[in-house]
């Protein structure tokens, strides 16, 4: 069985020629092959026993559902305090039945899809879902139009979850990040809100990606709002992809596949380049669109058709490359909506990217 190295679990990035050399090596393990035990931070199984979980469920109205796992999760939040559990389990369950975030539409994307840059990208090497964001790509900064879109992010990649993972990873990529970022505190707080009352212990890692000086500024106005739970799950990690002696290589190796590892590197590198960040854009309905019409299936195969094609057309190919995909110099794609693995995910259950991308699409 496959694991991440316990002892490293921050993402970090390797230069260029190193991932082009992991992504060659097609040595990744499918999700459903993970091992499904919960784990710690050192990697030790977390135990919370069904006399817990039925003391817990028997505190809640009869309208409220819960599965083990749900009712788990909020007793190891609160550190085996059940009468706390009870109390934060209900509120969430009244709040899940008021709010309903499964149903939960981004209205701002539906309308622009360049409002906001934060979607399920992958799988870690235990299966949790990687969520990626990255600031210099989010053009809105409204406060609900953020917290919406958060909650339809973190429902997605609760669907993404094969069976017995019940976390993800966040890579949030401060490029881009200003002075007016900093100063708008309520929506980090909306974070940071909503994961603890609503999505206790989801969160497995917390990577903070490259990110400023003027960061300071807000990471001070929040901090002491941060749980110490959550606290221990963060790692800041600096943008760099020129060290050849480091043990950032190690690190990614230790908790990425080498496809899923190459993809995030190509990512954060095209999301500095100002070129390439004017044709991006992430479009729910169009990615559930085509995953409906079979548009997604063997996509890997495809784009080496097209980077062949490219090859040999050189500069005499007419037809320019649909939005998602990019190439570089040497013909390598990059398809931006995701891993190659995710987007056949979605080819196989369209039903993910909904009641989102049935919406979305009626807005096109």
């Amino acid at each position: 069985q496959l694991q991440a190295n316990p002892g490293i679990m921050s993402l970090t990035l390797l230069n260029p020629s190193d991932a082009l050399s992991l992504a060659n090596d097609n040595s990744k393990m499918a999700p459903e092959r993970l091992p499904s035990m919960q784990r710690s931070e050192t990697g030790e199984p977390i135990a919370v026993n069904q006399e817990q979980i039925d003391t817990v469920r028997s505190g809640l109205k009869p309208e409220h559902i819960a599965d083990d796992a749900t009712v788990a999760r909020f007793v190891r939040a609160t550190n085996g305090n059940l009468k706390e559990s009870i109390k934060r389990l209900k509120s969430t369950c009244d709040w899940r039945a008021k709010a309903k975030p499964e149903e939960v539409v981004c209205k701002a994307c539906a309308k622009n899809s360049r409002s906001h840059y934060m979607h399920v990208v992958g799988h870690d090497l235990l299966g949790r879902p990687i969520i990626y964001s990255c600031v210099a790509l989010a053009e809105n900064k409204v406060y609900e139009d953020n917290r919406d879109h958060m909650i339809q992010t973190f429902e997605t990649a609760i669907k993404c979850m094969p069976e017995g993972v019940e976390q993800w990873v966040w890579v949030c990529d401060f490029h881009g990040f200003g002075m007016s970022d900093a100063l708008n505190v309520k929506i980090a707080k909306a974070f940071l809100e909503i994961s603890a009352a609503h999505y206790p212990e989801r969160l497995g890692q917390f990577v903070l990606l490259d990110a400023p000086p003027v960061f300071s500024m807000l990471w001070k106005a929040i901090k002491s709002l941060v749980d110490p739970k959550t606290y221990a799950k963060i790692r800041f990690v600096p943008y760099d992809v020129k060290s050849k002696q480091s043990e950032l290589v190690q690190s990614l190796k230790a908790n990425f596949d080498d496809t899923t590892a190459a993809w995030l590197l190509r990512e954060v590198m095209e999301n500095r380049d100002k070129a390439k960040i004017k044709q991006k854009r992430y479009d729910v309905g169009h990615i559930h669109k085509a995953a409906s019409a079979g548009q997604l299936q063997g996509l890997c195969t495809d784009l080496s058709g097209a980077m062949a094609e490219v090859k040999e057309m050189g500069e005499a190919r007419t037809s320019p490359l649909p939005l998602h995909h990019s190439h570089s110099d040497d013909g390598d794609f990059h398809d931006h909506r995701g891993t190659c693995s995710l987007l056949q995910m979605y080819h196989e259950k369209p039903a993910i990217l909904e009641p989102q991308g049935r919406v979305m699409r009626g807005k096109q």
